[in-house]
């Protein structure tokens, strides 16, 4: 494993918190590991850069929380409207990726991943509770039943990442397998149903024809209706005191029985879009600044330049004192691999001085 795989995956376990990562080489930068940091960008600017097995880089966004179902423990009132449904929390959108060198080593090796992650699903709305029957006050209106509540909205995917991967100023991108696509939106909950109203409470009427009553809605739960006429049809009663021009003689009443029924609450719209929570929708990483990349890329090129022609002076420095000796055995046709020379000494006179000589003499006498 290189050393700058295992620092940079280490450096990930160390603050997942991290929102981009930086890898920048003067020289090879050797890819032998996954790097999987969901949801961060990456920037990887080297002189050359090396896969020598196959590897991944995965930046894609995890999927939105899961919400869990919570049970309200509270007794609901009679009539009492449902509560709406949460909204699904958005995928985490998928980081960016850029890479830049001047030589790419088996890019074939390399897999590439920057999928948005998938929303959650929003919850259904709670159904409305249904209203109060009425059972004391007769003819009164049943209670109305609650509105269902609103549907939870589903989580909305987090989006796919960009990728730049520039080769000696070039882009390469299509010459690599990347996988990048935006997350799938979460299930959306449904709209909670509105409860039923109330019973109506039981009509009750008498009528006497003769020496025979009849009752109504005493034994069975009806509801009355009634018209006037002024013509006598079946089980129609005669009322005397509507027997008059005022009434255009309409003084003939007919009693009609009705079952009871339950009338159902308008139910409850859908939720707009635009009604959608602010935890439930997706929001993309930050850009990466080309521009600056670009930049920096073409500093390491100099400073790689400006390397090479130092170690090109070295060596040719090293080469031109190699070479002066050579050129002199050549000149003298001497043998580089000979023995040692060792050129013959300058005979000089031996000068003698007139005090000297004096000296010399007397020690003669």
């Amino acid at each position: 494993m290189s050393i700058i795989t295992k620092n940079v995956n280490a450096l990930y376990e160390e603050n997942k918190n991290l929102s981009m990562i930086e890898i920048f080489s003067k020289n090879e930068v050797i890819l032998d590991e996954n790097l999987i940091f969901p949801g961060i960008n990456l920037l990887i600017n080297a002189i050359k850069i090396s896969i020598p097995q196959k590897i991944i880089i995965d930046l894609s966004g995890k999927v939105g929380e899961k919400l869990e179902d919570v049970k309200d423990e509270e007794e609901k009132l009679p009539g009492e409207n449902g509560k709406d449904g949460k909204d699904g929390t958005a995928g985490n959108s998928s980081g960016n990726l850029c890479i830049l060198a001047q030589d790419f080593e088996n890019m074939e090796n390399l897999d590439i991943k920057l999928n948005g992650g998938s929303g959650s699903d929003g919850k259904n709305g709670e159904n409305g509770v249904n209203g109060e029957n009425v059972y004391f006050y007769q003819g009164e209106k049943g209670k109305p039943g609650g509105m269902g509540g609103k549907n939870g909205l589903g989580g909305e995917g987090g989006f796919k990442g960009n990728c730049s991967i520039f080769i000696d100023g070039k882009l390469i991108n299509e010459k690599i397998k990347i996988e990048a696509k935006n997350g799938e939106n979460g299930k959306s909950g449904d709209v909670g149903k509105s409860g039923e109203s109330g019973m109506d409470g039981t009509d009750i009427a008498k009528t006497k024809k003769g020496f025979n009553f009849k009752k109504y809605g005493i034994r069975r739960k009806q509801k009355l209706d009634y018209y006037f006429t002024n013509e006598k049809v079946e089980d129609s009663i005669y009322v005397r005191s509507r027997d008059t021009n005022n009434f255009e003689h309409k003084c003939y009443v007919k009693i009609i029985p009705k079952e009871m029924t339950k009338v159902l609450q308008d139910q409850t719209k859908a939720k707009k879009e635009e009604d959608r929570k602010e935890e439930s929708r997706a929001k993309k990483c930050e850009p990466m600044d080309l521009n600056d990349a670009k930049i920096k890329q073409q500093d390491l090129v100099n400073y790689h330049l400006i390397s090479q022609g130092k170690n090109s002076f070295e060596t040719t420095t090293k080469q031109e004192e190699i070479v002066v000796p050579n050129r002199l055995y050549e000149v003298n046709n001497v043998k580089s691999n000979d023995e040692d020379y060792v050129p013959r000494l300058k005979f000089e006179i031996e000068m003698i001085t007139e005090e000297e000589i004096e000296s010399k003499n007397k020690a003669n006498k």
